[in-house]
């Protein structure tokens, strides 16, 4: 259901082969979780709006309510206006995204 390890290795050949990999697995979803170390908050409207419109209609990608699951580790100093824009920006293209909730409990009842 969820991966249970990170990929530390952002590049769009690793990413494509992991979501091929999950395909060919079957049943098993991926999430991007984008590390903010990693990616800077420069990257929210550019490379990480794409990996979203690349893999976000995967059949391998995770959703929730309806939803594209995106996360984001250590992006606070990014502000919640820039998630805004970034969702507001993916929805208007047909690509709703949403964070994990709080209790992540909640993943396992989808």
């Amino acid at each position: 259901m969820l991966n249970a390890f990170a990929d530390l290795d952002p590049s769009p050949d690793r990413i494509a082969s992991a979501y091929a990999a999950a395909a060919q697995a079957g049943s098993f979803k991926l999430f991007l979780s984008f590390d903010m170390a990693v990616f800077n908050c420069g990257d929210i409207m550019g490379s990480m709006l794409n990996y979203v419109k690349t893999y976000g209609k995967h059949g391998s990608q995770y959703t929730y309510k309806s939803a594209i699951l995106v996360s984001t580790f250590a992006g606070e100093s990014c502000g919640d206006g820039a998630w805004q824009n970034f969702k507001t920006t993916l929805a208007a293209q047909g690509y709703p995204v949403r964070r994990p909730p709080r209790r992540p409990r909640e993943l396992l009842a989808c």
